[in-house]
């Protein structure tokens, strides 16, 4: 009984700590800030996929220098950490891409010029969802290319460590060996001449 109340009361404080991270777009405010400027210009109908084009743009651009590259050179971590934290990553940056949809659509509407459409919606979930697929694809290349990088250097280093204590072993062997060789060959040809 003592036992039930003690993995229950484990499980109550488990399930306390333990929390889903809530999805958020870490680049919100340049976008943001980029559509309060370009409000005017892009919120036409004849300007949206433009528009949208160019935060998609922006998007690939900062999830590539914030997530990728760090992701690729990463040394520290083992494969399931870079999963984990790639796994976030994309799924943040998908949230990105729908965010971009969704406040565009959204900044837009308020505008005289712009007249809500729902193809122009469909195109832009369509076109996050595309962009989305690529990125995945970038993401996974990188973190195959994170883990042959270290499987080579550390084969290098295995390489390597085998080579210095083989020489180790082997130099003062092949030394001793050179050193008999020579005296053999000196003495030898006095003993064939004038054998016992």
């Amino acid at each position: 009984m003592l036992m039930k109340i003690i993995l229950f009361a484990f499980f109550i404080v488990l399930s306390s700590t333990v929390s889903a991270k809530i999805l958020e777009c870490p680049r919100v405010n340049d976008y943001q800030e980029l559509l309060e400027k370009e409000q005017d210009n892009w919120c036409n109908s004849n300007r949206f996929s433009e528009s949208a084009n160019k935060l998609f743009e922006l998007e690939v651009t900062k999830f590539q220098e914030d997530n990728l590259l760090p992701l690729l050179q990463d040394n520290t971590h083992d494969v399931k950490w870079l999963v984990r934290k790639s796994t976030q990553d994309m799924r943040e940056h998908a949230f990105c891409f729908e965010f971009i949809c969704r406040t565009l659509q959204t900044e837009c509407a308020d505008n005289k010029q712009y007249t809500a459409d729902s193809e122009e919606e469909v195109w832009c979930n369509t076109r996050a969802k595309e962009f989305g697929k690529i990125e995945q694809r970038k993401v996974k290349e990188s973190v195959i290319a994170n883990q042959k990088r270290k499987s080579q250097s550390n084969l290098r280093e295995k390489m390597r460590a085998i080579e210095v204590r083989t020489l180790k072993l082997f130099i003062p062997q092949l030394g001793k060996f050179l050193a008999e060789y020579r005296f053999f060959t000196i003495k030898a040809p006095t003993f064939l001449s004038k054998p016992l």
